[in-house]
């Protein structure tokens, strides 16, 4: 997870896979940076 845009959120396809997916399981995402 190394992308971010231009508010400075984490962005890419693994992180709108992970989002999708478990939010119609029922979950919320938080990303964390571990720099």
């Amino acid at each position: 997870m190394g992308f971010r845009d231009g508010n400075n959120e984490i962005v890419g396809f693994d992180v709108d896979l992970a989002k999708e997916t478990l939010g119609r399981l029922g979950y919320e995402v938080v990303f964390q940076p571990i720099d």
